[in-house]
């Protein structure tokens, strides 16, 4: 009846493997866990030999084939009817129960939600920490594909796209598409914690990335209308009606550096530090959208990085 399906990279984290097995026993439903290794490094492979053997079906990529891809593999080997999708990194509490998504069996697509722990971590951390606490769990009403549950023959139809392999907005994509499809999608209060914090400078990387992979797929999917989704769209396209994108022009990369330098010493309070934040991913968008560079996210990364 249920397939539990969860990406696996570099992250050890046998907990989360050991609690969903003992729920889904619990609850008495045929189900089976499927765990794939996105070709992890060697050191976070040992444990997985643990959980070789019913109900866990595990499988090594030979090389990593990105974020989407990786999804739409579990999605085909998954044997039943309904599937849960986990991020590898998953934490489970009191706060979440596999029994929640049955309650909404009427639904095609049952988003759970995320959560951050409440102890705040060391200052080298605080940037993904605040960020998550402030403002990624509050995202109430957004599509999240780190905890759904969605019916086998709809994912089907909809899958994840695979021209998108880099870190960033894919799941903005799936749940527009979603929507385009008439799906019944409902978000419930039955969140996973998300344990695996990115060091400061780590966390500025995943933003230049995100940004550049949203130019990406702007690029990729023009069918797609972001701006009614993604603030940052709508913010900097409400500024380029005006003509008012160009006074971000000046001092473009240096403002960059500055802006940067700052979230890095993580010496603000939490609210200017989310300002700053805002502030950041403005100017890299426009410097990305400005640069003639976006032709693939990696690239274009490259390219920032080897000329600031």
């Amino acid at each position: 009846m249920l397939s539990i399906c969860i990406p696996h990279f570099n992250f050890q984290n046998p907990a989360l493997f050991i609690k969903l097995k003992e729920q889904a026993s619990s609850l008495g439903i045929v189900y089976e866990i499927l765990i794939f290794d996105d070709a992890s490094e060697e050191k976070n492979l040992c444990y997985l030999k643990d959980f070789n053997k019913p109900p866990y079906r595990l499988h090594f990529l030979k090389e990593n084939i990105g974020r989407s891809a990786i999804r739409n593999l579990l999605a085909a080997q998954a044997k039943y009817k309904w599937i849960l999708f986990l991020d590898g990194d998953s934490g489970i509490d009191d706060d979440f129960s596999l029994a929640n998504y049955f309650n909404y069996l009427n639904f095609n697509i049952i988003s759970g939600g995320r959560k951050y722990v409440e102890t705040e971590p060391p200052k080298t951390y605080l940037l993904h920490w605040n960020y998550g606490v402030r403002t990624e769990s509050f995202a109430k009403s957004s599509f999240h594909s780190n905890n759904f549950m969605i019916r086998k023959s709809i994912f089907s139809k909809i899958q994840f796209d695979e021209q998108i392999r880099e870190y960033g907005y894919e799941d903005v994509v799936f749940g527009l598409e979603a929507q385009q499809l008439n799906l019944k999608m409902i978000n419930i209060n039955n969140p996973v914690v998300h344990q695996q914090l990115k060091h400061n400078d780590e966390f500025i990387a995943d933003v230049e990335q995100a940004i550049l992979n949203l130019l990406h797929i702007q690029q990729l999917r023009k069918n797609l209308d972001l701006s009614h989704h993604i603030k940052l769209v709508s913010h900097y396209q409400k500024l380029k009606k005006w003509q008012l994108h160009l006074l971000l022009s000046p001092f473009n990369k240096t403002l960059i550096k500055y802006l940067k330098r700052t979230l890095l010493k993580a010496n603000s309070s939490a609210n200017k530090e989310q300002f700053l934040l805002k502030l950041l991913k403005l100017y890299l968008y426009h410097h990305f959208s400005t640069a003639g560079t976006p032709l693939h996210p990696s690239s274009a990364h490259q390219h920032l990085t080897t000329n600031e």
